[in-house]
């Protein structure tokens, strides 16, 4: 089965540093508009390195995207996939590609988001300071002016 998807945007949310999600936002051959989501990850240079479908029937479709630009119209093979991963009446493939999925999610950005809590809780201990600071010497000033 083939499908022909333009992509018409796309749109990279980070989580956390160089991790995210990234939604293609597209329009096939009939003129039906559809989003697909998948995590991303970034390089150095802002440019993505890679992809992974979060729906497992997508996977096809988003290693395609992974190699387009915007305005530019893929074709997608989906029969070697359907052939490979056949779809099941009563749901037991998608739990199991659930589990998949979840099992598989990479944690490395569990690490950059406790740094940067700790950061956080620094600079807000650092504001407090300030703002303690601040109060007293504007009631310093005041009991100096009130005499």
């Amino acid at each position: 089965m083939y499908k022909t998807y333009t992509i018409k945007a796309y749109k990279f949310k980070e989580i956390s540093k160089g991790v995210g999600s990234i939604s293609y936002y597209l329009v096939d051959e009939l003129g039906e508009e559809r989003t697909v989501t998948a995590k991303a990850k970034r390089g150095i240079i802002k440019k993505i390195k890679s992809v992974q479908a979060i729906h497992h029937r997508e996977t096809p479709l988003v290693d395609a995207l992974a190699h387009s630009s915007v305005n530019d119209t893929i074709v997608v093979d989906f029969s070697s996939f359907n052939r490979k991963f056949p779809r099941v009446s009563n749901g037991s493939q998608f739990r199991k590609t659930a589990k998949t999925v979840v099992n598989e999610f990479d944690n490395s950005h569990a690490i950059s988001t406790m740094e940067s809590l700790a950061i956080d809780k620094i600079r807000l201990l650092q504001l407090f300071i300030i703002s303690c600071l601040c109060l007293v010497v504007v009631l310093a000033v005041s009991n100096l002016l009130s005499y």
